[in-house]
């Protein structure tokens, strides 16, 4: 019998994640659920529940833990927040954030997407508060 525990540590896990949402990032950006082509046209993906929840952004911080592509981000951005930060731990994931946000003219200063895990957030992130999380 073997000493070594058969079940993955939380590192093994977190990094296996990490990993797995990596690999889905070509596969979400080819594909038609997140839909990019008609979101880089105006389209909004967020829902009437999170428009209600979240109510008026006009001009405020929010930041969105777990972003994956960017694209509830920066709708809030085209809703009228004034600054969006979007984090997410997949480096592959944020560089197609980034992306979007130029296609969509929105510089640094408006939209800016972070690669952290969300456990050392407090550290990566470029403000230490936000209106919105």
């Amino acid at each position: 019998m073997s000493s070594r525990s058969p079940c993955p540590t939380p590192a093994d896990w977190r990094e296996s994640n990490r990993a797995n949402w990596d690999e889905r990032v070509p596969l979400h950006t080819a594909g038609s659920y997140y839909g990019l082509d008609g979101f880089r046209a105006g389209k909004d993906p967020l829902r009437a529940f999170e428009l209600a929840e979240v109510g008026d952004v006009t001009g405020k911080s929010l930041l969105h833990l777990q972003c994956h592509l960017g694209t509830d981000t920066l709708s809030w951005a085209r809703h009228g927040a004034a600054r969006v930060v979007g984090l997410d731990f997949s480096e592959p994931a944020v560089a197609v954030a980034r992306g979007l946000a130029a296609d969509l003219g929105l510089g640094p200063e408006r939209a800016e997407f972070v690669t952290s895990d969300v456990y050392d957030a407090a550290c990566a992130l470029p403000d230490s508060t936000y209106e919105i999380v």
